[in-house]
């Protein structure tokens, strides 16, 4: 009976849930087994009986099953077991994969496998850029490799290579021979997981310039090009070239030609050059140059080779790893670099918040410095003082005055690095002690930000770069530091944009070295945007803004800026700005701005000329804080003197702290006036005037008020007296002088000067005629609104 049990059961188990769950069925004896119609109408009624309770056990097995989602373990999460999958979208998930296979690239991770087999000799499109929700990496490998293959296997890897919003998804191009057998890896960077879709898609066929001995003859400006169909028939020359398509280029003239994949180039492209003479495909031995990731620093790439006139060579574009895409070729001559070493400040695209210290933050910008000359630039570290000498600052512009909000100390350069932020050509030093001609070295914000390389402004000259490490600050300070001093240093109350609408932000980065043949474009600032402290106290800042050369005055719109520098005198220069706004109601207010920008000597105070009766009021004047040993961060005194308006700290000789401007700080100066602008000099006076003692430049000032005509009415002869003298020398001027007070001639202020005066005079001087009018018989000015005037009277 028992055996007869399990049988009926086997044969209904998808009515039996478990040995307690079992249905109640009424079971016949060995005798009277029941027909198989019998059995059927035996179980129909039971079910009938116990359907309620049977939907309930099979919604709770339902529910306790855990969703295993598609191609997340098992078969697919094997290199061994990987599934075969076609042209076309097919879903996956990694949310419970493990990694078994390398990391060629992204250190690749959590990890599912597929194959694919190509029908036609073609290129093919990997994708993982559309549906896929996490950091996802892809790698391909040879069909028949042994599992799991080794990084050295992978044909093609590839991370972050999609475009648009899909940036951190992978992609890759690659050439398949009919019936070739691939192995792909999907995974994720680092490990992550998530659920996308891997897309397959077969490219038409690649013609012209795919091959080699049928490359494109391009000319100096742009040639647009794409690889998307490319094969590969080159040597992999610096970056694993593959999908590589071929050009050739006659030079028209000797010189330095610039070839460049910086502009428009959407995917890792890489760059080599051959000889035009070379038979087709060249070596990797037949290369002239190569390059991957060379503009600005990163990809995609550019190479400067030196042509003489009617030489042809033979470009080969394509990708790294195989990488595919569109781009711009772009070949122009490049200028032979000047003599000398020449720092040349690049691209500013960092400013970070790294400290805060009550109501201030600490601040780092990364700085790009490139040698813009023809010879390698000094850059040895410390204690050698051969090194650049990196500064940072920030302003704001607000009510048309441009102020100066914060700035560092300096930063040390040490070990430079050979790159080519500046597309200059960089011909690399062997080892970090010079920077090479045409090179770039960049410093991140948070290393300029480090406290232990920046030392004070003041101990550097900043004219000629000298500077002694072994009486420095540095030689005897190793911190701890709390977390804003040395860095860019900014109140919360002068960059929070609340507190400021409207306002607009600047950051400068200036770096100095004693061999740097010029200091006007070894400077830069940039617009930057700053978002509201947040939550935790930290400001953000949007370097997306493009950088200018020259000192951050010249961010001020609207002021005239003057370059001062003494050719004489063995020291640097300073710029002066001025604007004038009017006010209305006949006055006008006066600004000021003074940015040393590497005047050793410093400036000690400010005149500018303003006549005796203009009006002065509300004189103003603001300074950043330096935070540096040996000098205060006071305000200047301002004076209206007689026929001027003067600021001025303490001299060099006092004996108190003293706040000179100097080099890399701008201060401001301003004033009202009842006096419309003419142009006038203003006096600089230097902080140390061991070599200079001042400078001139020409700013805007009050004019001077008109003079009053004060005269005495008749006194014709000016003798102070009133008298018949006067009535001679009237009528003898009447014909043979020319007067210098008409004024003083119209007796009978009518506003004419004639025959009539002198008869006024006889009449009131000899027949009680009426009296003049005012000025008589004391001194004054004309009441009387005429074309007369005094030029010349001494009033007694």
């Amino acid at each position: 009976m028992a055996e007869r049990r399990r049988i009926l059961c086997y044969h209904r188990q998808r009515y039996c849930v478990g040995s307690n769950d079992r249905l109640k069925v009424l079971l016949p004896t060995a005798e009277e087994v029941p027909t198989a119609e019998e059995v059927n109408v035996t179980m129909k009624t039971a079910l009938r009986s116990q359907l309620p309770r049977i939907l309930v056990i099979i919604l709770f097995f339902v529910l306790s099953i855990p969703v295993t989602p598609l191609f997340a373990q098992g078969a697919l999460d094997d290199c061994n077991d990987s599934a075969l999958i076609g042209l076309g979208v097919t879903m996956y998930d990694t949310t419970l994969a493990t990694t078994d296979g390398p990391e060629p690239c992204a250190q690749l991770g959590s990890d599912i496998w597929f194959r694919f087999i190509a029908q036609n000799t073609t290129n093919y499109e990997i994708s993982l850029c559309a549906g896929t929700t996490y950091d996802a990496a892809l790698a391909i490998y040879p069909g028949m490799i042994a599992c799991p293959p080794t990084a050295t296997d992978a044909i093609a890897c590839d991370d972050d290579g999609c475009t648009g919003a899909a940036t951190l998804n992978s992609i890759v191009t690659i050439n398949l021979s009919a019936g070739q057998e691939i192995l792909i890896q999907v995974g994720g960077y680092d490990g992550a997981i998530g659920s996308g879709e891997i897309t397959l898609t077969e490219l038409a066929a690649p013609s012209g310039p795919d091959q080699c001995a049928n490359a494109e003859e391009i000319f100096e400006g742009a040639t647009a090009f794409e690889t998307l169909t490319s094969t590969t028939d080159g040597p992999q020359a610096c970056a694993q070239i593959g999908s590589d398509i071929w050009f050739t280029f006659t030079a028209p003239s000797d010189g330095s030609w610039r070839i460049s994949l910086c502009a428009g180039t959407n995917y890792d492209a890489a760059l080599a050059v051959y000889p035009g003479s070379v038979s087709c495909p060249p070596t990797d031995n037949d290369v002239l140059a190569c390059n991957d990731d060379g503009c600005f620093g990163a990809g995609p790439p550019i190479v400067i080779v030196s042509l003489n006139s009617g030489e042809q060579i033979l470009l080969q574009v394509g990708g790294w790893s195989s990488a595919a895409g569109i781009g711009e070729i772009v070949i122009d001559d490049v200028p032979p670099l000047p003599a000398g070493a020449d720092i040349l400040v690049g691209e500013i695209s960092n400013f970070v918040q790294f400290g805060r210290l009550a109501d201030e933050i600490g601040c780092g910008i990364e700085s790009v410095t490139c040698n813009a000359g023809a010879e390698p630039l000094d850059w040895f570290g410390n204690p050698d003082p051969r090194h650049p000498f990196i500064t940072t600052a920030a302003y704001r512009l607000e009510n048309g005055r441009l102020y100066q909000i914060g700035m560092s100390w300096a930063k040390h350069g040490f070990a430079a690095a050979q790159t080519d932020a500046c597309n200059l050509g960089c011909t690399a030093f062997p080892n970090g002690t010079r920077l090479g001609s045409g090179c770039s070295d960049i410093y991140g914000a948070s290393t300029n930000a480090s406290q232990q390389f920046l030392g004070p402004r003041s101990e550097i000259n900043p004219w000629t770069g000298a500077y002694d490490f072994s009486t420095s600050l540095l030689s005897s300070t190793s911190g701890p530091y709390d977390p804003v001093e040395r860095r860019l240093r900014i109140q919360d109350r002068d960059v929070d944009p609340t507190m400021h609408p409207g306002a607009e932000y600047f950051c400068e980065v200036l770096v100095l070295a004693h061999d740097d043949v010029d200091h006007l474009n070894s400077v830069a600032w940039q617009p930057i945007s700053v978002s509201p402290m947040s939550p935790s106290g930290v400001f953000t800042f949007d370097t997306s803004a493009t950088s200018t050369l020259g000192p951050a005055i010249f961010a001020w719109p609207d002021a005239t800026i003057v370059e001062v520098l003494e050719p004489t005198a063995q020291d640097g220069r300073v710029f002066v700005g001025h604007r004038v706004i009017e006010l209305g109601n006949d006055h006008w207010r006066y600004e000021y701005a003074i940015q040393n920008l590497d005047l050793n000597s410093g400036i000690g105070a400010f005149e500018i000329p303003v006549p005796a009766g203009v009006t002065v009021s509300h004189m103003e004047f603001h300074a950043p804080n330096q935070h540096e040993p040996s000098f205060a961060d006071e305000s200047w005194q301002g004076t209206r003197l007689p026929d001027s308006v003067r600021w001025e700290t303490d001299p060099i000789s006092s004996p108190t702290l003293t706040n000179p401007i100097r080099w890399g700080a701008l201060y401001n100066f301003s004033f009202t006036a009842n006096s419309a602008p003419v142009s006038e000099t203003a006096i600089l006076e230097t902080y140390d005037p061991s070599i200079l003692s001042s400078m001139n430049a020409e700013v805007a000032s009050p004019l001077a008020p008109p003079l009053v005509e004060s005269f005495r009415r008749g006194d014709i002869n000016a003798d102070g007296l009133y008298d018949v003298a006067d009535v001679i020398a009237g009528l003898q001027c009447l014909f043979l002088c020319f007067p210098a007070c008409f004024d003083a001639h119209d007796v009978n202020d009518d506003g004419l000067w004639n025959i009539a005066d002198p008869i006024y005079n006889l009449d009131y001087l000899f027949s009680n005629g009426p009296s003049l009018a005012a000025p008589f018989p004391g001194c004054g000015e004309d009441l009387t609104a005429d074309a007369l005037d005094c030029q010349s009277y001494l009033c007694p």
